[in-house]
């Protein structure tokens, strides 16, 4: 019965900080959530690709982009 789901596009990987990037864009709540793990995780190296989505045009990425960098020691009263 039916047929077995394959999607369309394929998920960024989690490998490298442009990936990650990436993946923090993506509409699934899973995948952003992982990214946002590691990119908590690599602290102040993920600072700059964050801060280009903090200073986009995408008020919900930019909301996602001020959370993570909100948590990065050190950095709250920079960003909030």
């Amino acid at each position: 019965k039916g047929r077995k789901y394959l999607p369309t596009e394929a998920i960024p990987g989690f490998d490298n900080e442009e990936q990650l990037l990436e993946s923090f864009q993506n509409p699934s709540l899973a995948v952003q959530a992982k990214a946002s793990n590691a990119l908590r995780a690599k602290g102040s190296s993920a600072e700059a690709g964050l801060q280009k989505l903090w200073n986009g045009k995408n008020s919900r990425l930019r909301a996602r982009a001020l959370w993570i960098l909100a948590k990065m020691e050190g950095k709250a009263q920079t960003y909030v």
